[in-house]
C-alpha cells in the first residue's frame, strides 16, 4: 500500500487531529485517513454537482438556440400590468 508523509504540519492542526484520534480511539494515522477520505468525497460530490449544473446549462442553451425570447417586448409587456 503506498505511504504518504506530510512535512511541516502546524503546531495547532497537528493537536487538533492528535486530540480527534484520541476522541476516536484511532491512531494518528487512521484518523488522517479518515478525514482525507471523507474531505475528498466532498469535494467529489462538489465537483460532481457542478459539472451536473455545467450539463444542465449546456442543454438549456441548446434548447433555447435560435429561438430566445424578444426582452425587449417581455420587459414592455411587464410594465403594462
Amino acid at each position: 500500500m503506498p505511504h504518504i508523509q506530510i512535512r511541516d504540519v502546524p503546531e495547532t492542526l497537528h493537536r487538533r487531529l492528535r486530540a480527534l484520534a484520541e476522541e476516536e480511539q484511532r491512531s494518528l494515522s487512521q484518523q488522517a485517513l479518515v478525514l482525507l477520505r471523507q474531505g475528498l468525497t466532498r469535494v467529489q460530490g462538489a465537483l460532481g454537482s457542478r459539472q451536473e449544473l455545467f450539463e444542465r446549462i449546456r442543454r438549456r442553451r441548446v434548447r433555447w438556440a435560435g429561438r430566445r425570447p424578444n426582452v425587449t417586448r417581455l420587459v414592455r409587456e411587464d410594465r403594462e400590468r
